[in-house]
């Protein structure tokens, strides 16, 4: 009896679990589409803070500070382009809430947003 009753919990948790997870993944791909449309609008121009992280141009953008030509702080965009075949897109986390920034290819991207939106 004990046994059944530990199982019922454990199972659940893991329903509860699973749950949370299929939300966060949800919240993720919905976050990740959003920044795929705000960075479309990005340019080199685009203000940023310092440590800032962007797609721009297909390229990988972080922001830093540098001094301008009157000596004076400014931040700036930072470029790294992908490799041939890729182009920085946001992606939606698995296992916790958030995105990250990654060189992939367009379908892949396509792919890990239906994955995450699929009502498994």
């Amino acid at each position: 009896m004990k046994f059944f009753a530990t199982l019922a919990l454990v199972l659940s948790c893991s329903i509860v679990a699973l749950a949370q997870n299929k939300a966060t993944r949800r919240a993720n791909a919905d976050k990740a589409e959003a920044l795929f449309e705000e960075f479309k609008t990005f340019t080199v121009d685009t203000p940023c803070e310092a440590n800032d992280q962007a797609c721009i141009d297909g390229a990988f953008a972080k922001c830093f500070t540098t001094l301008n030509d009157a000596g004076e702080p400014v931040n700036v965009w930072s470029l790294n382009e992908c490799n041939t075949g890729l182009t920085c897109c946001p992606l939606p986390l698995v296992n916790s809430p958030g995105v990250s920034l990654v060189c992939t290819t367009e379908q892949d991207r396509l792919d890990r947003i239906a994955q995450a939106h699929m009502k498994i």
